[in-house]
């Protein structure tokens, strides 16, 4: 696919991404139910992905599946890939999705300190350092405890964990694995000065706290096929439901992408709260700035929920993951094309879907 360039584009253009045509530049984006049991998603969660691939769209991701069974968890009711039993789960899944016309990809993730220790299988949280998140985890409404901070090994442990659960993702039939290092999540924190204060080679200056995120991509394409894509969540925001920075300025987030850009990333996924807000006080978003640095192909999420919003995303990114719109809406994507009026949603209208309804 051609990368960066002036042309007009609209959704309905279909477009290639090393070897893996997209029949549109429209997706679903992750979005966790935490309705697993044993790591197994419920099975209303996995329908919920074959109807959106059904209805489209030209690509489905998964809900964050935890990147490991002993460090990763944060909540209860996340997914896991590693037992043939959820490995098997997941092919059906993703053979209906194939049968549907679409691509998935499996978002692979560790929570880091934004955990709650009762519901790891280590019995303890651990971070980059030992410094609690600002936030509070929202379905207790608890704060989140000070992490353990991290040992070499621990590291190493993490790392060993996300190759594993790629592989098993590749045996699952994905045609993509993507690493999350968005949303103040473990690979986030150790990109934010807020939550990196280590001394070590994994923290300081910026190429330390990138050094492990590229440790794992690079073992990632070690590890999967070349036709296997490779895809990373970058955000700036600290949070899903945080907009608070976790880098300094514009040029911090420049060194940052001129990191990652050494690895063999297929696709940069943006996570944002609205693709087109302002970053750091300048008179550019964030997809703005991040179009001009990443040079490859450039998926966004965030405030696109109607056909107007979703062609002027565009305009700076290749692919656009629509997330609230499209999980509330079976019928999104064809009111969308029509040009239908669309309502922007909240979290708020959303928490039905996180309930005990069986989605449509």
């Amino acid at each position: 696919m051609n990368s960066p360039n002036s042309e007009v584009k609209c959704f309905n253009e279909g477009i290639w991404v090393k070897g893996h045509y997209f029949r549109n530049r429209l997706g679903f984006a992750p979005m966790s139910r935490l309705s697993s049991l044993e790591g197994i998603p419920r099975q209303d969660t996995l329908d919920l992905l074959i109807r959106r691939a059904s209805s489209g769209i030209s690509v489905v991701y998964t809900e964050a599946i935890l990147s490991d069974q002993c460090s990763a968890q944060g909540l209860p009711g996340q997914s896991l890939i590693s037992t043939s039993e959820q490995v098997m789960l997941w092919k059906k899944t993703v053979n209906a999705v194939h049968d549907a016309g679409a691509i998935a990809i499996a978002q692979l993730n560790h929570c880091g300190r934004l955990a709650l220790p009762e519901f790891n299988p280590a019995g303890k949280v651990i971070g980059p350092s030992s410094i609690a998140a600002p936030q509070i985890e929202r379905t207790s409404g608890r704060p989140y405890p000070p992490p353990v901070e991290m040992s070499l090994s621990d590291i190493e442990q993490v790392i060993e964990g996300f190759v594993k659960s790629a592989k098993a993702a590749v045996q699952a039939g994905f045609d993509g694995v993507e690493v999350h290092g968005a949303h103040g999540y473990l690979l986030h924190q150790f990109l934010s000065k807020q939550s990196n204060q280590r001394e070590d080679q994994f923290g300081g200056n910026i190429v330390n706290r990138c050094r492990m995120i590229r440790h794992i991509l690079a073992a990632l394409k070690q590890a999967i096929p070349d036709s296997c894509l490779l895809s990373f969540r970058l955000s700036d925001c600290i949070g899903a439901d945080n907009s608070d920075s976790a880098f300094t300025d514009i040029e911090e987030y420049q060194s940052i992408i001129n990191e990652l850009s050494k690895e063999s990333v297929d696709v940069l996924s943006l996570a944002t709260h609205n693709f087109n807000a302002k970053a750091w006080n300048s008179d550019h978003s964030l997809l703005e700035i991040t179009r001009k640095l990443w040079k490859g192909p450039l998926f966004v999420a965030g405030g696109v929920y109607d056909k107007e919003t979703a062609n002027a995303a565009l305009q700076n990114a290749d692919l656009v993951l629509v997330g609230k719109s499209l999980l509330l809406n079976p019928n999104w994507y064809h009111f969308a094309n029509a040009g239908w009026p669309l309502k922007k949603l909240t979290r708020e209208n959303s928490k039905v879907a996180y309930g005990e309804l069986i989605l449509i």
